[in-house]
């Protein structure tokens, strides 16, 4: 049985928010964080601690929990809770809890065919958004910013920093060359924050585009269904189109409906557009 391994389990734990096992991704993906938000990184790596210790003390496989894998939702519910609650002592142990609640469902995800992803942060996000609505916790957000003309960079740069919520473009260039360690991932995310971004574009006025709103899920997309092998190149190529289209779809119906997306457009999307890439259907 191998050892547990700190370094890898913490920097393996970020980079896996984007699909990724690279300790210099992960390096960072958490200085990404940082530079724009230390409180945010502080609750990104509770949450990260919550669901990595609970499954060390459940007795959950060893090389898993190196390579981050029980860790990584507990990141977003982080700093999900960070962004959603105006109490801080209260968003810490919620982080603790659904942190460590977010490592069991990953564990017990029955899958049906579908691989977890961010489901896991996505139905304790929600659950910790709705505590804060009940509680009256919710922090109630900052007015957009107004911007008469589209900013190329940001929009394509906030968008991958979105992932984990950050609204900065140099936390977006920074987990892009946290991506790049990986080689192929970072193109797609790219394409896919464009993508996503262009697809809103005739609704969505042009401050929401640059802050990365629309492109964060479709960036997500690109590197799911953009990395391995499809079963032909236009298949896997649909599939990442489609996939990113439609999250943006999502993404809009979610916030019009008051609803935070999280990233639940890039899991559904996923879903609904792996089998496409694969060529295989989903088993019950």
């Amino acid at each position: 049985m191998p050892e547990l391994d700190a370094t890898s389990l913490l920097l393996n734990g970020f980079s896996k928010v984007m699909l990724q096992e690279n300790r210099i991704t992960g390096l960072l993906f958490l200085i990404g964080i940082g530079i724009n938000s230390l409180p945010l990184l502080g609750f990104a790596i509770l949450g990260l601690l919550a669901g990595t210790i609970f499954a060390v003390l459940a007795g959950y496989g060893r090389r898993q929990i190196n390579a981050g894998t029980y860790g990584y939702n507990g990141v977003l519910v982080g700093i999900a809770c960070g962004l959603f609650i105006t109490n801080m002592p209260a968003a810490a142990l919620l982080t603790i809890f659904f942190g460590a609640l977010s490592s069991l469902i990953t564990r017990l995800w029955p899958g049906y065919g579908l691989p977890a992803l961010t489901a896991p942060f996505c139905i304790m996000g929600l659950t910790a958004y709705c505590i804060s609505l009940l509680f009256g916790l919710a922090n109630p957000g900052g007015a957009g910013i107004a911007a008469s003309q589209l900013d190329p960079a940001a929009i394509l740069f906030k968008g991958i920093a979105q992932v984990m919520f950050q609204n900065n473009i140099a936390t977006g260039i920074l987990f892009s060359l946290g991506l790049a360690a990986n080689g192929i991932p970072v193109l797609y995310a790219i394409l896919g924050s464009a993508i996503g971004s262009l697809v809103a574009s005739p609704f969505i006025d042009a401050g929401t585009l640059n802050a990365g709103t629309y492109g964060f899920n479709g960036a997500l997309c690109g590197i799911a269904l953009g990395s391995g092998e499809g079963k032909t190149p236009v298949r896997k190529a649909v599939a990442v189109l489609g996939a990113v289209a439609f999250s943006s779809v999502l993404s809009y119906l979610f916030i019009q409906g008051s609803i935070p997306p999280l990233t639940m457009p890039f899991v559904i999307s996923t879903w609904a557009f792996l089998p496409l890439k694969s060529g295989k259907r989903k088993t019950k």
